[in-house]
């Protein structure tokens, strides 16, 4: 990865039709692009497509140029039955997510010199005992 090439405080600078810090573009199938992410940037981007919560351990600090490949799902879709098409291949502009070359989240972020690794750690979990409407003014 690379530096970015401007802070969080000349992000405020940037010009109108320049990609906005701590923004990403992409996806799974489109990979990470991005000019100007956090390490929290990328545990929340990364979060969308995993089971779990994804916490930023690097330690690193500053804004990074990311650049990546699309991956595939951590779980494929079940297979298609009768005559459904396998939505797996379907033009979406992400290819073919079945393709067993595409590469896993893993791997991608491996390419970064960053590592995804599954443990068990306390997280904070928000229970909602009661919701109603508000009172008319």
């Amino acid at each position: 990865m690379k530096n970015a090439e401007v802070d969080d405080k000349g992000c405020t600078a940037l010009p109108k039709d320049a990609q906005p810090c701590h923004h990403f573009n992409g996806g799974m199938g489109r990979g990470m692009h991005a000019k100007a992410v956090n390490m929290a940037d990328l545990a929340g981007f990364i979060e969308n497509w995993t089971d779990h919560p994804v916490v930023d351990k690097t330690g690193l600090d500053g804004l990074y140029v990311i650049e990546s490949e699309g991956w595939t799902p951590m779980r494929l879709p079940p297979p298609p039955t009768g005559n459904v098409p396998n939505p797996a291949a379907r033009p979406s502009g992400d290819g073919d997510m079945s393709d067993p070359a595409r590469p896993t989240l893993f791997m991608v972020l491996q390419k970064l010199g960053l590592e995804l690794k599954q443990q068990k750690a306390p997280i904070d979990v928000y229970l909602v005992e009661h919701i109603e409407r508000p009172a008319a003014n």
